[in-house]
């Protein structure tokens, strides 16, 4: 009681300096002009309609720029394909199939739709993410592979790399087992070495020396009790064609909704929830507790983790966004179900204390973070935003969209995107810096399940 008391005065003290951050105004309209003034100091430069595309919402996507500024967006569509399924011997029924997409802008405006892998096995959550090595290449790690005995499913952590037209796919992580030695969960069996489903919740990130860190979930059998609550938070590091695997967080119940950051210097920052309360042996007669919350792991260069529970018992259903600036420190954005806030945590510390900033607590806002960093190392905020109060549920269609939040010192400005006025937009948001004062952003209209890119100058 006492450590969220002490987050509430923070909190609080935190909305006292905010109160007056929302500088920007709520852009109105259908976006599609070009040099659109949304709110200062945001331009609206253009907007892109993937009409091409038929992305399925619940496997998430992804968007990354290449170094000259044009965006490439990954997502998965439906297939007329299933896969047989025999569980436990029990029986054969057709699991779903999916196929994985990449549609990355051209020269001349245009999007080229691809093909990376025509046959995913159907995966139960967020399942892909995207980046660019520094030669331009696109990286694409994403749950795929074979189904198993016990998961009808993908069930691997796969790495699809562009290789001029083509993508060459390899496999990243198979099995539980990293050769981490497990924690031993107090009263029960070590499962962190135990199952073949892994993969979920793939961050991807790569630095300008083409380091490559690849976090994810593992859920050793896939299905019960134990495989949801003690479920590991895994890494996969190195070069693209060298990753070596490790443990990061095991059998807490962690992993879920994870992200990465990959410092110059090489250090790994992965933000992720946790979801359980599990107890361990400490190796010396006693136990200790792995409580739920949000929190974020700092892996230095050398493999020393310092994990920190930034936001005890919160829970979350969207991605536990990161980053990292030199200089400025870490960060992390947290959206928090239930009430409905968003908050950015900054650490000055290399992860060790972590420092909360409400963005948003008065809306339904905040949902799907990313943070990026513009070159003068101002922090920019992507977000769905759904409506202005908490009065409803349902999100207000006049209002939602994409909404962005400039950090100015202790402050926020703030803009929602224009859109379409009368369809639900906002949905699975995803940004990347495109220039050095630019950054794309996509997001699904899910009135007409078409994904909306937007490209905005930040003044």
């Amino acid at each position: 009681m006492r450590e969220r008391s002490l987050f509430a005065l923070l909190l609080a003290l935190a909305s006292a300096c905010d109160a007056a951050g929302d500088g920007g105004r709520e852009g109105e309209g259908e976006g599609e002009g070009e040099g659109d003034v949304v709110g200062d100091p945001f331009t609206l430069l253009e907007t892109t309609s993937i009409d091409d595309a038929d992305p399925l919402v619940v496997p998430g996507f992804a968007i990354t720029a290449r170094p000259d500024g044009r965006f490439a967006l990954a997502w998965f569509e439906a297939s007329a394909q299933t896969v047989p399924c025999d569980l436990f011997d029990g029986g054969v029924v057709d699991g779903e199939v999916y196929v994985l997409r990449i549609g990355d802008e051209q020269v001349d405006g245009s999007v080229r739709i691809r093909t990376v892998d025509p046959f995913v096995p159907n995966t139960k959550e967020d399942a892909v993410d995207l980046a660019v090595d520094s030669a331009g290449n696109l990286m694409v790690a994403y749950m795929g592979g074979a189904v198993t005995r016990t998961f009808c499913g993908a069930s691997d952590l796969l790495l699809a790399v562009e290789n001029g037209e083509t993508f060459g796919i390899s496999t990243v992580a198979d099995t539980a087992d990293t050769g981490t030695p497990c924690r031993g969960n107090a009263g029960g069996d070590p499962y962190c070495a135990q199952g073949e489903v892994v993969g979920l919740y793939p961050g991807i990130a790569v630095n300008p020396n083409d380091d490559v860190a690849l976090s994810y979930l593992d859920s050793h059998f896939g299905f019960g009790n134990d495989d949801i609550t003690q479920t590991d938070l895994e890494l996969a590091s190195g070069t693209a064609s060298a990753l070596a695997l490790s443990s990061i967080n095991m059998e807490s119940g962690g992993g879920y909704y994870s992200s990465c950051t990959l410092t110059d210097a090489a250090a790994v920052v992965i933000g992720h929830a946790v979801t359980a309360n599990n107890q361990f042996a400490d190796g010396k007669g006693g136990t200790f507790v792995v409580d739920d919350g949000i929190y974020v792991e700092v892996v230095d260069g050398a493999g020393a983790i310092t994990s920190v529970n930034i936001f005890p018992g919160a829970a979350t259903a969207s991605r536990v966004a990161t980053g990292a600036f030199p200089g400025l420190g870490l960060f992390a954005a947290v959206h928090e179900r239930g009430n409905e806030q968003l908050l950015l945590f900054q650490s000055l510390d290399q992860g060790q204390t972590w420092t909360p900033s409400p963005v948003e607590q008065l809306g339904k806002s905040g949902r799907d973070p990313g943070i990026v960093f513009l070159d003068d190392g101002r922090l920019l905020l992507a977000y769905g935003h759904c409506r202005d109060d908490d009065n409803q549920t349902n999100c207000d269609a006049r209002k939602d969209g994409v909404r962005l939040a400039l950090k100015d010192g202790t402050r926020f400005r703030k803009t929602t995107l224009p859109g379409d006025s009368e369809d639900l937009e906002g949905i699975g948001v995803d940004v990347a810096k495109s220039g050095p004062a630019e950054v794309v952003v996509v997001n699904l209209n899910s009135s007409q399940n078409r994904l909306i890119v937007q490209r905005v100058q930040v003044n």
